[in-house]
């Protein structure tokens, strides 16, 4: 005899919610906690009378927290200004409860850079950002494995290099809180630009 073969049912889905990661007791930010983090930074960034030194912006890649030069770093220098460490503890303080990726950015305006340690605008903006991650990691608990450290030299400004106002804001690290949505794209966005074609002969 041929028994029928019983029916499977679907199970339903439980819908995604954040979670603790890793039992560390942080969540993922989502857009609206972004939007909550920048009124807190603004507010402190305005009681430290901070708010030249510090620009913060949600965009869909995340939080985006533009550390100036001028506040951060002397001229042509990778060594962050002893006086900028409290502003940084209080960035930190707001990126705290949260484990999204984490994407330390640094830019230069287009004036050739040469000395001795470093030789092109590339190694001062991967100094910097590099510099402004390990205080991060060192002193404030970042988990090193949610770190990306990017040094862009003068090649992403956000205004014309023609004026010194606009090279002042060129001159900058970007600490970005990545969506997690936004940090998929980034990574998919590559093979979605391969050229199509026929298949290779191998």
């Amino acid at each position: 005899d041929v028994a029928p073969i019983p029916t499977v049912k679907p199970q339903p889905q439980t819908p995604s919610v954040p979670k603790a990661s890793k039992g560390n007791g942080k969540t993922k930010a989502t857009h609206k906690d972004f939007k909550q983090m920048l009124v807190s930074l603004e507010k402190k960034l305005m009681d430290r009378k901070a708010s030249e030194a510090v620009q913060v912006t949600v965009t869909p890649r995340g939080l985006v927290i533009s550390l100036k030069e001028a506040g951060f770093f002397d001229s042509g220098s990778a060594t962050i200004k002893p006086e900028a460490i409290p502003l940084l503890e209080e960035v930190a303080k707001v990126l705290a409860p949260y484990d999204n990726p984490l994407s330390f950015e640094g830019h230069t305006d287009n004036k050739p850079m040469h000395s001795a340690q470093f030789p092109s605008n590339w190694e001062l903006s991967s100094g910097r950002a590099t510099a402004i991650a390990r205080q991060f990691i060192d002193h404030h608990g970042v988990d090193p494995q949610l770190v990306a450290v990017t040094g862009y030299g003068e090649f992403r400004p956000v205004t014309n290099n023609n004026t010194e106002e606009g090279r002042k804001q060129n001159r900058r690290v970007d600490i970005v809180m990545l969506d997690v949505g936004a940090e998929q794209t980034e990574v998919d966005a590559p093979a979605e630009s391969k050229p199509k074609g026929p298949p290779l002969p191998f």
